[in-house]
């Protein structure tokens, strides 16, 4: 089986933002591509909302199929020679997207699935499923969002990658949404939502969920890369249950608002154990997780256990027994409270600099309340008995720390 994703992903990145897109594929290659999970029933068709003009019928040319697969995958041209049209059938079952069109997967293989996504931005791309008897593994790699590349300015609830084992190449600048109205915007994006349908004349199949406690359907979703949602006005009215699996996000982008409970899961990926790149606001909370990697620059808020942290981090941020380098910007929330993280039992610059910036009030000194800090840069030794007003009181930065190579700057 070729398993994509961890060290042999294919697709090149070159130190920006969903550069996949645009210097790994061509203009030539449809916007959507999902690598099939082999070897099993799979759901039996992708859909989309039906609207006037679309195809209700099986085109006989492969050039004017609007879903194909391929036991290969194109990034430049597709050699059409090697691909097979997916049949189209019609049907309403579905509740998510009412009337709609299914294209319906050949036999179970490996193949590449290509699909044109029409300007609905309404979709249900869910890809597994069995019968309740068949237990076949799910592995990171099995199953995957190669590309999704959508310009629209809303998506419909039924954007659905509940189970993917991996969503990579996810470009979608454009989109728009309330939360209060509940519209618009990424709507249970990797939530279960019941039986699968196929448009045809069993529109419900089984397909394969998982059961955590509480009744609700586990997530499969294990990788994120390369995910690019900004959503500057809202939009995230519904993440649904299907995070606690994530376990790596690269170069993710999730600025916006986002809500940080997540139904029948503790808090915002609470499963993570490698971040890099990773922009998100989360409202409420925080990332809280242990035994993290974290490399590269980020900015979000969280507070780490046991974890390995390097590169140039910005937010909210704290963490016990972890190692810690790089650069850190430490920044107070904007509650009455003015909450910042402390590091307690951290090793701090100890295999290369650390450099922490905060642009808020620190003190030190034993007298109460304690002396303000002028503005400047501090060594270790200095910064150690520093401390910040916290929620009524005045809290130590650094509470059984090792420093090494630090350095404090308030600005």
């Amino acid at each position: 089986m070729e398993i994509l994703g961890y060290s042999s992903n294919p697709l090149t990145y070159n130190g920006k933002f969903i550069s996949a897109f645009d210097d790994g594929f061509s203009d030539l290659i449809p916007d959507c591509i999902i690598k099939r999970r082999s070897g099993v029933s799979m759901r039996p068709a992708l859909a989309t909302k039906y609207s006037a003009g679309m195809e209700t019928a099986t085109p006989t040319d492969i050039h004017f199929a609007n879903a194909f697969s391929s036991p290969y995958l194109y990034k430049k041209k597709v050699n059409f020679n090697t691909c097979t049209i997916l049949p189209v059938t019609t049907g309403s079952a579905s509740p998510e997207l009412g009337s709609a069109v299914y294209y319906n997967y050949p036999s179970a293989s490996t193949d590449y699935i290509y699909f044109h996504l029409n300007s609905s931005g309404e979709y249900d791309l869910t890809n597994a499923g069995c019968t309740g008897y068949d237990r076949h593994p799910i592995r990171p790699g099995d199953s995957e969002i190669i590309r999704l590349k959508f310009l629209g300015q809303s998506t419909g609830p039924s954007l659905n990658l509940s189970d993917f084992t991996a969503v990579r190449n996810f470009y979608m600048p454009n989109l728009t949404g309330d939360v209060v109205k509940n519209s618009g915007g990424l709507h249970g994006i990797f939530q279960f939502s019941g039986d699968v349908d196929d448009g045809g004349t069993d529109n419900a199949t089984d397909i394969h969920i998982m059961y955590q406690n509480g009744g609700y359907s586990a997530g499969v979703v294990r990788e994120l890369e390369n995910f690019y949602a900004p959503l500057d006005d809202g939009g995230y009215d519904s993440w649904g249950v299907g995070w606690g699996a994530i376990s790596s996000v690269k170069n993710v982008h999730f600025a916006g608002y986002a809500y940080g409970a997540i139904v029948g899961e503790d808090g915002f990926l609470p499963g993570i154990k490698y971040i890099e790149n990773l922009t998100a606001v989360v409202d409420p909370g925080r990332l809280s997780a242990s035994n993290v990697t974290v490399r590269g620059s980020n900015c979000v808020n969280f507070i780490l256990s046991n974890s390995d942290i390097d590169g140039a981090n910005s937010g909210l941020i704290g963490s016990t027994g972890s190692i810690i380098d790089g650069e850190l910007t430490a920044k107070h929330d904007d509650s009455p409270y003015n909450r910042f993280y402390s590091f307690d039992s951290c090793q701090l610059g100890t295999r290369h600099p650390l450099h922490i910036t905060t642009d808020n009030q620190v003190h030190s000194g034993s007298t109460y309340p304690p002396p303000q800090v002028p503005a400047g840069t501090y060594n270790w030794n200095e910064a150690s008995g520093f401390s910040a007003y916290d929620n009524g009181g005045y809290q130590a930065f650094f509470k059984n720390c090792t420093g090494g190579n630090v350095t404090f700057t308030v600005q």
